[in-house]
């Protein structure tokens, strides 16, 4: 016998499309493999096998009960059940317990999943405590699930999971990683970390954040409170656009536009030209901040520096003569970015992406002061569009001026590839013919041309040589 289970069956108890289909079966993991030839064992120590039929993966599980747990993860015996009402036993939550039998078209429910979706409730099955004995992470999930689907944690399982949540980090760091970056991601970021909180979650895992409560701030650019106060607004802006952003795509979707606004000139041309200009038609942008896809916002760029771009302000506050200042507070903050990243196992090139944008998310009230080149090679960033939208959500969650916004991304969307990055008009072997030495002073003189490409100041080669020519002459 074989049953869908888990998060699909939920999704269509629901009324949602499922994102995927599991199966629960009595047969062996030897038994699938002999009945299926394309199979792979992902998990058949626990009696997971992946299943590819027509090139669609099915992740099939053995009926299974566990008993004590070796990590706070990983069960230290598996042994094969011969039911479904034995395998849900080991499940986590009520509405992640259902089956559905597709011969009988039957729905089978052994602990009132059906009526906790009904009613709004994340409730775990049998003992709280002891569920969140055998899987920690389960702690995290509930916040999840609760935050995504809007429900309420049911009494007991809420109190099991304060009483348990010192012992979040026995969960790996990659594990809690990404349940912290799918709470930010789905839409529900202020909900979560004020649950997160609210639990006791956020104290083992980021108190980083924590520290930001109480840490007031110049009421003449931030008048909506503290670091804390503050940071929850810009994840409430940042929910709010995603939804924005969702609808506009159903909307179009619906009315065969395909896409969640006009489509960007230089993809209808069909090329990202010199690669400079990407698949959206602007400058140096990773993706359309005025019609971002409606699957790929936010990043996971941005929604990281969202939540942490003010995180150095607790340790430079400063109640100076004048105001409150914060002198610094971006260095520490992309420090204390890498040192965040690196505890919960972020590649290296997410790092320095978050980190960047915490360093430099002050630099908009610059930008009308910038020499060209310098305003060019900011806009032309490989997440230049997480940088902008970075700066929109902060103001809009403090003094509400968008001037620097509006006046940097029509200045982005003014320039062609070639303006942004002009080709080089002369390179190393160029400047060794005409008598330089190779060493550190090419790179100046190649840095000092485009400078002066960027300031529109010479545009093909003759004037770069009569430009190196009077700036550098040759000791030759």
């Amino acid at each position: 016998m074989g049953y869908f289970v888990g998060g699909g069956v939920r999704d269509l108890v629901m009324g949602n499309t499922p994102k995927d289909v599991d199966i629960a079966t009595d047969a062996t993991p030897d038994q699938i493999e002999a009945l299926f030839p394309n199979t792979i064992g992902v998990g058949a120590l626990f009696g997971v096998m992946l299943v590819i039929v027509d090139n669609v993966r099915y992740e099939v599980a053995t009926f299974r009960s566990e008993s004590s747990y070796r990590d706070g993860r990983h069960p230290e015996v598996v042994d094969f059940a011969s039911t479904p009402d034995e395998d849900a036993r080991r499940r986590d939550f009520t509405l992640n317990a259902l089956y559905y039998d597709p011969v009988e078209m039957e729905l089978l429910d052994f602990f009132g999943g059906q009526r906790d979706i009904e009613q709004r409730i994340i409730r775990a099955i049998g003992v709280p405590g002891e569920r969140f004995n055998e899987d920690k992470l389960r702690l995290m999930r509930a916040v999840r699930f609760a935050v995504r689907f809007g429900f309420e944690i049911e009494a007991k399982t809420k109190q099991a999971i304060c009483e348990w949540a010192h012992k979040i980090n026995q969960v790996s760091a990659e594990r809690l990683r990404d349940e912290l970056s799918r709470i930010l991601t789905e839409g529900h970021s202020e909900a979560g970390f004020l649950l997160l909180d609210e639990l006791g979650l956020l104290q083992p895992i980021l108190p980083e954040l924590l520290a930001m409560k109480g840490v007031d701030q110049p009421p003449e650019f931030h008048p909506e409170g503290d670091v804390w106060t503050h940071t929850m607004l810009l994840l409430r802006g940042m929910d709010e656009r995603r939804r924005e952003v969702r609808e506009a795509g159903i909307r179009n979707q619906v009315s065969g536009v395909g896409g969640p606004g006009p489509v960007p000139e230089a993809k209808r041309r069909g090329g990202q030209g010199s690669g400079v200009r990407d698949q959206t038609g602007r400058i140096g942008m990773t993706s359309d901040t005025r019609h971002p896809a409606p699957d790929t916002y936010p990043s996971p760029v941005l929604a990281w520096a969202v939540l942490l771009h003010d995180i150095g302000k607790p340790g430079t506050f400063e109640r100076a003569p004048d105001r409150i200042r914060f002198n610094g507070h971006m260095e520490l903050g992309a420090k204390m970015v890498r040192t965040i990243g690196r505890r919960l196992r972020f590649s290296n090139e997410m790092i320095e992406a978050v980190a960047e944008l915490v360093l430099d998310h002050l630099k908009f009230k610059d930008v009308r002061k910038m020499k060209l080149s310098t305003l060019k090679r900011f806009v032309r960033r490989l997440h230049f569009a997480e940088h902008l939208e970075l700066h929109r959500l902060d103001c809009l969650a403090s003094h509400g001026d968008l001037d620097a916004y509006q006046f940097t991304r029509e200045f982005a969307e003014s320039l062609e590839p070639e303006q942004a990055r002009p080709p080089r008009l002369l390179n190393g072997h160029d400047l060794i013919e005409l008598g330089y030495t190779p060493g550190p002073e090419f790179k100046k003189i190649l840095a000092a041309l485009e400078d002066a490409q960027l300031e529109n100041q010479i545009a093909d080669r003759e004037a770069a040589l009569d430009f190196v020519a009077q700036r550098f002459p040759s000791r030759s």
